[in-house]
C-alpha cells in the first residue's frame, strides 16, 4: 500500500481549476453536517423539529434560468448553475404541517474569486423566494488551518450592475 504525503508543496503546485474542486468538497461537506446537525441554523422554520426527523434530499449540480427583461425591451436569458442543492423536508416530525425548503450553494476558492454578474442576478432571483436560502461559500486555503471558510448571501442592492449584493452570513 502506497502512502501520499498532501504538502504546502504539492498544493501550491496544483492549478486553480484543482484547488477549487478541492474548495467544493470541503465547502459542500461543510454544509452538509450543517444540515444534518443544525437545519435550524439555515431555516427557523425547522426550530422545533429534531435533525433525525427531516428529510433531505441532495442534488450536486441543478440550474436555474430567468428571461431578464433589458432596458430595450428585448429579453436576454440569464442562468447560474449551483454547485450543491438540498432540499429538507420535515417528513418524519410530529408536525402538523410539512415544511420544506431548500438551501443552494455556489463555491468560490481563493482570494480573489468572484462570482460572474449572471450568477449573482441569478442568486439574488432565486433568494429572493421565502423557501429558499442560496449561499456563497469562499473557500481559502492560505490560512493557518486546513481551510476557511466564508459564508455570505445575497440582497437586492438596485445600485449595483447585478441588482443584489452579497451580505455575510454566520453559521
Amino acid at each position: 500500500m502506497s502512502k501520499a504525503e498532501i504538502t504546502e508543496e504539492w498544493f501550491s503546485s496544483l492549478s486553480s481549476n484543482r484547488k477549487g474542486e478541492m474548495g467544493e468538497g470541503i465547502a459542500r461537506t461543510h454544509l452538509r453536517s450543517v444540515v444534518e446537525e443544525r437545519p435550524h441554523a439555515l431555516f427557523p422554520a425547522f426550530e422545533s423539529d429534531s435533525p433525525s426527523s427531516i428529510y433531505t434530499q441532495v442534488r450536486h449540480r441543478r440550474h436555474f434560468t430567468y428571461e431578464d427583461v433589458q432596458q430595450d425591451g428585448s429579453t436576454e436569458r440569464i442562468q447560474w448553475q449551483a454547485d450543491l442543492t438540498i432540499r429538507l423536508s420535515n417528513l418524519y416530525s410530529d408536525s402538523d404541517r410539512e415544511v420544506s425548503r431548500t438551501v443552494t450553494l455556489e463555491v468560490k476558492t481563493g482570494q480573489y474569486a468572484q462570482l460572474e454578474r449572471d450568477q449573482q442576478k441569478v442568486m439574488g432571483i432565486v433568494n429572493e423566494n421565502d423557501d429558499y436560502l442560496v449561499l456563497r461559500a469562499n473557500v481559502r486555503f492560505d490560512a493557518d488551518s486546513v481551510a476557511e471558510i466564508q459564508y455570505a448571501t445575497l440582497e437586492p442592492a438596485p445600485s449595483t450592475k447585478a441588482g443584489y449584493r452579497l451580505s455575510s452570513y454566520d453559521l
